[in-house]
């Protein structure tokens, strides 16, 4: 898909008539003008060459709302920067507007003029999808290729540009959909979040569904490894008596579009799509789904929509350069798996665990990757491929490590003491995997003279301390760190609960090492 963009970029600028692979121009009518002002990221005003100033509306696509006094709104994340990337490509600039021939499809609710901006023989709409700046606003429309227009955003969040820059960042995600179910939509459709982290999630302000008109409730949480179902009917439980106890169930109402909750027929077919919002309207996740994304199929079958593995993004499907389809199928059992552990699911998480919990400056030590389910049971048969980002002059070798049997360890130097940060990336699907804090400690540092808080230097006061615990036989002073085999300083001990001559030579090592010149 890369490579196909990249070709699409270099023969757009040589041959502009590969403008018409994003719309269809004998569909629509071409009036040529300038922009006189700009609105917002994807409205402004249009002056054509003979006539009256209009409002345009950019068809295919939605920027942020940038902030409305009247309401009380701030500007929500990338809504300034797309308005002034409109601005700077598009004020005083002639421009050719193309709106529909088809006369129900020329103005939106408000009385904008729906169009598509032709700037230097391009595409101007999808030039904000691809910087991220906007996301996918499918209104039917004879004028444009959507499935074109879709692989345009699928990419930007490939990449994690502007909008999905943090989405899944909080680890709540849309993990099952029952879009049309079999029966009254009403009474059985649902849709599941889950919490993918050891983490309880604040959601208040949070908004989903296709226009996010369901925002949560102040207060509202989601536990760790937990879920949150939400539902038109009054009571799912009676429809779906196998739903934990424990699990929360939220009862939304249509929106100003008449949706319910989920789509289960819409033209296009790309608008079946849902968004999590949190609450500064930041994307955490969002999902185009197929209702036949496998054999069974989910249309109006009793079967569900579930995600194989939580923690991958959703981007979008194979046939728009995404894998979605891949991570997405239907259930394997009847009525699906709400507020539970889906039935075609593998639930995977990464977690980091720090081998050596007190490493030293100038030795080596590892970090070992767990791929492990949500009871903590390591995952045998992942082997995927992990990157690492680690912080605070630490060196790693390697920066990528392959997953043996759910396992992978990666070797670290650590540079000069201090919090580090350590994130994982699964390679093969880009996600985000988890992350640690940890300490980089000097054995021997005993922090400062009023506090136990360590300062970095091995001084006088550090002598004066463990002096003071060698003679009370404080456990403090027990200074071996287990699996520490680096060669500075040379002798080492384990951790044995004494306070004895062995970790008296640990601190003198490490005092003339320090004061040594190797700070």
């Amino acid at each position: 898909m890369r490579l196909f963009v990249v070709i699409l970029m270099i023969l757009v600028t040589a041959a502009p008539v590969l403008c018409g692979e994003l719309v269809y121009y004998d569909k629509g009518s071409l009036t040529k003008g300038t922009v006189t002002s700009i609105t917002d990221g994807d409205t402004v005003k249009f002056l054509p060459a003979n006539g009256a100033t209009i409002t345009v509306r950019f068809l295919g696509v939605n920027t942020p709302e940038t902030a409305k006094p009247s309401k009380r709104t701030p500007d929500e994340p990338f809504a300034v920067d797309a308005m002034d990337f409109t601005r700077d490509a598009l004020l005083g600039k002639p421009i050719s507007l193309l709106v529909s021939n088809n006369g129900s499809q020329t103005t939106d609710l408000y009385g904008r003029t729906l169009g598509v901006i032709i700037l230097n023989a391009e595409v101007f709409n999808t030039k904000l999808l691809s910087q991220g700046l906007a996301s996918r606003c499918f209104i039917n429309n004879d004028c444009l290729i959507f499935s074109e227009w879709e692989a345009v955003e699928v990419e930007a969040r490939k990449q994690g540009l502007g909008l999905w820059t943090n989405i899944g960042g909080r680890g709540i995600v849309i993990n099952e959909l029952h879009p049309n179910p079999v029966g009254d939509d009403e009474l059985r459709e649902f849709a599941e979040l889950y919490n993918a982290t050891d983490q309880t999630v604040d959601v208040s302000g949070w908004s989903f569904g296709i226009d996010e008109d369901t925002v949560f409730a102040s207060g509202t949480t989601l536990g760790p490894y937990g879920y949150m179902l939400l539902t038109t009917a009054e009571n799912l439980r009676s429809t779906y008596p196998e739903i934990p106890n424990d699990v929360s169930i939220i009862r939304v109402t249509k929106g100003k579009y008449g949706y319910s909750l989920l789509s289960n027929s819409t033209t296009p077919s790309q608008n079946l799509v849902v968004h999590l919002k949190d609450n500064n309207h930041g994307y955490q996740d969002s999902v185009t789904y197929n209702l036949k994304w496998d054999g069974n199929g989910a249309n109006n079958t009793g079967y569900t929509l579930e995600k194989i593995s939580p923690v991958r993004i959703n981007v979008g499907d194979s046939r728009v350069g995404g894998m979605d389809d891949e991570n997405w199928g239907t259930s394997s059992v009847l009525n699906g798996t709400p507020g539970r552990v889906n039935s075609i699911g593998t639930m995977t998480a990464i977690y980091l665990e720090i081998v050596l919990t007190d490493p030293m400056l100038g030795k080596a030590a590892d970090i070992q990757i767990k791929a492990m389910d949500h009871n903590s049971q390591i995952l045998a048969d992942y082997q995927g491929t992990i990157s690492l980002t680690i912080e605070s002059g630490v060196i790693v070798v390697p920066s990528v490590l392959t997953m043996k049997n759910g396992v992978g360890t990666a070797t670290l130097s650590f540079g000069q003491p201090g919090r580090i940060m350590i994130t994982a990336k699964d390679t093969k699907w880009n996600d985000r995997c988890g992350m640690l804090e940890c300490d980089v400690k000097l054995l021997g540092d005993f922090g400062q003279r009023e506090s136990l808080i360590p300062d970095n230097l091995l001084n006088f006061n550090d002598l004066m301390r463990f002096s003071y615990y060698w003679n009370t036989g404080d456990l403090k002073a027990d200074l071996g760190s287990e699996q520490c085999d680096g060669a500075v300083p040379q002798l080492i001990s384990p951790k044995d609960s004494k306070v004895d001559f062995h970790d008296l030579m640990i601190f003198t090592s490490m005092w003339n090492w320090w004061n040594g010149g190797k700070r």
